[in-house]
């Protein structure tokens, strides 16, 4: 009997290992329980079949930073997108097409911890 290997899970895992060698940032596989400052993941968006046996994988890959203003929030936006960019971009096959600015909700008394949205694509 063949085993098939789960591309997705092979992806998260480069994606988590990319993300490791960015200097304050833990990557990991799925989101962990708790998110810290730093914390870093992707999560699966969507696969578009461009032919029957190639395809395109989108992940949207959160990266918590500190700031609980705009001044230091902007701050650390501007000093880590560029090298976390250049990281993912290591990633076999990936393309990084945008990155924003987020809030993600810890709570509901929360104002939630601002992050950086990155829309990566592997294929």
């Amino acid at each position: 009997m063949t085993t098939l290997t789960d591309p997705l899970t092979t992806q998260r895992q480069a994606i988590a290992a990319a993300l490791d060698t960015v200097d304050g940032l833990t990557g990991y596989t799925q989101q962990p329980g708790t998110i810290g400052y730093g914390d870093a993941w992707p999560v699966w968006n969507n696969t578009e079949w461009t032919t029957p046996c190639l395809d395109a994988v989108t992940y949207n890959v959160f990266v918590a930073i500190p700031g609980g203003d705009l001044m230091s929030t902007t701050e650390n936006i501007g000093r880590v997108t560029h090298i976390t960019m250049e990281a993912l971009n290591t990633v076999r096959n990936a393309t990084v097409q945008r990155a924003e600015p987020v809030q993600l909700a810890v709570n509901e008394q929360s104002a939630g911890i601002p992050a950086i949205l990155f829309t990566v694509v592997i294929g």
